[in-house]
């Protein structure tokens, strides 16, 4: 639940998927606290008095860090809530999660009826936020495949923030919570999680997710660079 992917909680009895987005679904810096309490539990034996110190350096540091995301979450919204009210975009529907890997690059998404509006700031900018990326909605491409299961288990997932692209005989849905490509670089502004939906001429739908980008060297340098704030 603290994650952008969310929780049914109320499944099977509704399908609303509960988040508060304060963690990145895989944050290193959360996980090395059970990590190291792991191993040193692992080498000790049974009947080691050290045990319990283990036990509790894992849970405390691992649940101190949690509530110190959600201290990050709290100051990242007043950021960025500021610099839309600046550039006359409502934050009447609004969404802000960590970036990969760590918990002090924040991306903040606003949406309106037509386009959701994005940009990332840094915890360590001594800089105001350079500028925002507009994602047009484009909500009238699916209407001939609105009815399809497969399309309509996305866009719940997605939890309505979602931008549809026409890229030949194909659309492209885009489940923006996750961020873009590069977020802070308009070059790169593509979303990393897209869906092919694609129908045939015999009018079958299919969806397809597309494949992930891979984190090399240069992208992992890239990140940590913004992660450093401008």
């Amino acid at each position: 639940t603290m994650t952008s992917n969310g929780t049914g909680l109320f499944e099977p009895f509704r399908h609303a998927r509960i988040s508060f987005n304060n963690i990145f679904v895989a944050d290193p810096f959360f996980t090395i606290w059970f990590l190291i309490s792991f191993i040193a539990l692992l080498i000790l034996k049974n009947t080691s008095s050290r045990k319990k110190f283990w036990i509790r350096f894992g849970v405390v540091l691992g649940s101190s860090y949690l509530i110190y995301t959600i201290f990050n979450k709290y100051e990242a919204d007043k950021i960025f809530k500021d610099y839309y009210a600046k550039n006359n975009i409502s934050t009447e529907t609004y969404f802000s999660a960590p970036a990969p890997l760590n918990n002090w690059l924040w991306m903040g998404m606003a949406k309106d009826h037509d386009s959701i509006y994005t940009c990332y700031y840094s915890l360590f900018d001594k800089l105001p936020i350079q500028f925002y990326i507009a994602a047009p909605i484009n909500d009238s491409l699916l209407t001939t495949v609105r009815k399809d299961r497969s399309v309509n288990t996305v866009l719940r997932i997605s939890q309505g923030y979602y931008s549809v692209q026409k890229e030949n005989d194909k659309l492209v849905l885009s489940d923006t919570r996750f961020g873009l490509r590069n977020g802070w670089d308009k070059e790169e502004a593509q979303f990393v999680f897209r869906f092919n939906i694609e129908k045939d001429k015999d009018d079958i739908i299919t969806v397809n997710q597309t494949e992930l980008p891979g984190i090399d060297g240069n992208a992992f340098r890239l990140l940590i660079a913004r992660i450093k704030g401008n």
